[in-house]
C-alpha cells in the first residue's frame, strides 16, 4: 500500500477534466431531438440547459458539466475529448 486511501490513489492516476472553455463551447443538442440525459436519465432539457458531444450523446448540461470537471470522455462511449 503507499499510505494514500484507496480514493486519492485513484484519482491520482485518471484523467484531468475539460477545460472550462470547452465545457462552455459545447453546442445544445439538436432542436426537436428526443433523448434522456444519461446520467440523471430524466429527459432531456431544451435549449440553452442541454449540450452534445461530437459523439451526438445529448445531456443535461449541469449533469454534463459536473462529469466534465473530473474527465475528459463521454460517459456514455468514452471518446475521448477536448
Amino acid at each position: 500500500m503507499n499510505g494514500f486511501p484507496m480514493d486519492e490513489a485513484n484519482r491520482a492516476g485518471a484523467a484531468a477534466g475539460c477545460s472550462e472553455e470547452y465545457i462552455a463551447s459545447l453546442p445544445e443538442k439538436e432542436p426537436g431531438k428526443q433523448s434522456d440525459c444519461y446520467i440523471c436519465l430524466d429527459k432531456c432539457k431544451e435549449g440553452k440547459d442541454s449540450c452534445e458531444l461530437p459523439c451526438k450523446h445529448a445531456f443535461d448540461r449541469a449533469c454534463l458539466v459536473n462529469w466534465l470537471k473530473d474527465h475528459d470522455s463521454c460517459p456514455v462511449c468514452r471518446i475521448k475529448l477536448d
